[in-house]
C-alpha cells in the first residue's frame, strides 16, 4: 500500500562553497495523501507560496543580517511512502522515496536575480 506525503519546512546548507547542498532542517510539516495527483497539486501550490514568501523582501533581509539569511531557506517535497501491514495488524513503513523537491534559498535568489538582470540587459542591447 502506497501513500504520498507533501513535506514543507525549513532548509539549511549541508555543505559550504559555491555549490552548496541543502537539506530539510528543523520542524517539518507533513500532509499525507492517498493519491499522487492530490499530492502533486498541493506540492505546486505550496511551492509557489513558499517562493513568493521567501523572495519578497529578501534583499532587505540580506542587507540587515547577511550571515543568518545565507543559511536559511524553505523547501517543499513530495515523498512516496510504501507501507505494509504486519502480522499483528499494524501498518509499517517499508520505504520512503523523494519524488519531487523544490527549494528556495539564498542561492536560488541570487540565480533569479542574475537571470533577471541578464534578461533586462539583453533586451536593452
Amino acid at each position: 500500500m502506497d501513500r504520498y506525503e507533501v513535506m514543507a519546512g525549513k532548509m539549511a546548507p549541508l555543505t559550504d562553497g559555491a555549490h552548496r547542498k541543502w537539506g530539510f532542517a528543523g520542524k517539518v510539516e507533513t500532509r499525507s495523501y492517498e493519491r499522487l495527483v492530490d499530492a502533486l497539486i498541493d506540492f505546486v501550490e505550496t511551492g509557489d507560496g513558499l517562493k513568493a514568501r521567501f523572495l519578497t523582501g529578501f534583499a532587505a533581509c540580506l542587507a540587515a543580517d547577511r550571515k543568518s539569511v545565507e543559511n536559511r531557506g524553505f523547501g517543499v517535497a513530495v515523498r512516496k511512502v510504501q507501507c505494509h501491514r504486519g502480522e499483528d495488524g499494524t501498518v509499517r513503513v517499508s520505504s520512503v522515496e523523494t519524488m519531487h523537491e523544490r527549494r528556495y534559498t539564498v542561492d536560488d535568489w541570487r540565480y533569479d536575480t542574475a537571470h533577471c538582470e541578464q534578461t533586462e540587459n539583453g533586451q536593452k542591447g
